[in-house]
């Protein structure tokens, strides 16, 4: 990938006559190392080194120390880039934290306790009789007071 602006047209062009890519090329590999170095990643070296250069082109004069400002410019652009980066994750992280902390479905941990009582409740139940189960489920599953599940089985509420 190019990262470098066309030419100028040359009422643009520096004072000495030469091209906008001339005067950047012979920078171009010390710019994607300190970027490299800085932010870890090419893609993200390559942004910082084509922000710096469209800095460069939007200059009205060439600086006199055309490396000097380069490699000053991509430095803070990095640094910039790699603070951002790390804020980003640094909420990410807490962001997904919270949202796991607050749904016990979504907690691997919880939801396998979860699954692990739900097995241990249905061999309890299986190991009842009918009218124990039956008692049991009306309370549990459908939530009915003793005297409605006593009046559905045609018990004594003391019986249920």
């Amino acid at each position: 990938m190019n990262v470098f602006l066309p030419d100028l047209v040359p009422s643009e062009a520096p004072a000495d006559g030469s091209s906008f890519s001339s005067l950047v090329e012979p920078h171009r590999g010390r710019l994607l190392a300190v970027a490299r170095r800085i932010v870890g990643c090419p893609d993200h070296a390559q942004d910082a080194v084509q922000e710096t250069l469209i800095a460069l082109w939007r200059q009205r004069e060439v600086p006199g120390h055309t490396r000097p400002w380069l490699v000053r410019a991509v430095l803070h652009r990095s640094l910039h880039a790699r603070r951002t980066d790390e804020r980003r994750r640094k909420w990410e992280e807490r962001a997904g934290e919270d949202w796991l902390g607050s749904c016990p479905i979504c907690s691997p941990d919880e939801a396998l306790e979860a699954r692990q009582e739900r097995a241990r409740m249905a061999a309890a139940l299986s190991s009842l009789g009918d009218e124990q189960r039956g008692v049991l489920e009306l309370r549990a599953f459908e939530g009915l007071s003793y005297p409605e599940i006593a009046e559905r089985l045609g018990v004594p509420v003391g019986t249920v």
